[in-house]
C-alpha cells in the first residue's frame, strides 16, 4: 500500500513485470494484474488501449490487457499495462493511495505463472485532466 499524499499525486498508471505462463492446454494458467487507489476497497483492471480503467472483482480472471508485449528470454515475457484512473474531475481528485493485486490462477501447484522484475510508475498527465 503505497501513499503518495501530496506532490505525488497521479492520475495515470503503468505497470510493467516479465511473466512466465506456462502452457498446460488449459484455460489456466493466468496472470492478470489490477489496481486500487481506495486501499482495495474498489479494483480496477487495465484496458489494452491504456485508456480509463473499469471496475473489477478482486477474484476475476483475465480481466486485464497488456498494452504491449515482448519476449525477453525463452520463458520470460516482458508485460506492459498503462491505465488512466477513472473518477478524475480535476486537480483536487487525483488518486494518491495504490495497491496493486497480480491474480495468479493455475490448474495445479506444478504448473503455475511465475512474476519477476515487477515495476509501476505513477504519475499527473495533465492531458488526463
Amino acid at each position: 500500500d503505497m501513499d503518495e499524499s501530496g506532490d505525488a499525486a497521479f492520475n495515470t498508471v503503468k505497470l510493467r513485470f516479465d511473466g512466465y505462463i506456462p502452457d498446460v492446454g488449459t484455460n489456466l494458467p493466468h496472470i492478470n494484474p489490477m489496481y486500487s487507489v481506495d486501499s482495495g476497497n474498489t479494483w480496477y483492471n487495465f484496458p489494452s488501449d491504456g485508456g480509463p480503467s473499469t471496475q473489477t472483482g478482486k477474484d476475476k480472471v483475465d480481466t486485464s490487457k497488456p498494452t504491449s508485449t515482448k519476449q525477453v528470454s525463452a520463458y520470460f515475457t516482458r508485460y506492459t499495462y498503462e491505465a488512466t484512473v477513472p473518477n478524475i474531475k480535476d486537480q483536487n481528485s487525483l488518486a494518491t493511495k495504490m495497491k496493486i493485486r497480480l491474480k495468479l490462477q493455475a490448474p495445479n501447484h506444478f504448473k503455475g505463472p511465475r512474476v519477476r522484475q515487477l515495476s509501476c510508475v505513477m504519475k499527473r498527465d495533465l492531458d488526463n485532466e
